[in-house]
């Protein structure tokens, strides 16, 4: 068995006992793209589904938070860390700590992506150099 079908095996045994809590309306899917499982909120699930991951994870980033957030956070995260206005990144559950969630809404009115993945390990990421910690300091 492939190291990808492990992944997504460990993902899909983490991630039940969150499912399980959540709404029976979220239909969840793979999504091979990020390397985790989706599923689509339609917004008059927000008021239900946002309080609870608050409730339920110990830290919400933002994109003005996120740079306070420990290296195994950002880094574990990976694409998901590089968030735009109103999207989240949940970390901190205690059924795994290194199950985290990604909640990007797709605009005014529109649904949310719901994204459920594990946090890489941030032993086998290279942390960025300090060219790129200063462009990002320049460019934001």
């Amino acid at each position: 068995m492939s190291e990808t079908n492990n992944t997504q095996i460990d993902l899909n045994q983490l991630a039940q006992p969150l499912i399980d809590k959540l709404p029976d309306e979220l239909n969840w899917q793979q999504d091979n793209r990020f390397n985790a499982l989706m599923a689509e909120v339609p917004k008059p699930l927000f008021e239900i589904i946002l309080p609870w991951l608050e409730a339920e994870f110990q830290h919400k980033w933002d994109r003005d938070n996120i740079k306070k957030a420990p290296d195994l956070v950002k880094l574990g995260a990976g694409v998901f860390a590089k968030m735009e206005k109103d999207q989240f990144l949940f970390s901190g559950l205690d059924i795994d700590q290194k199950l985290m969630l990604a909640w990007w809404p797709w605009g005014p009115g529109a649904p949310a992506s719901l994204r459920i993945f594990v946090a890489q390990d941030p032993a086998g990421i290279k942390a960025p150099g300090v060219l790129s910690k200063l462009k990002s300091l320049i460019f934001g």
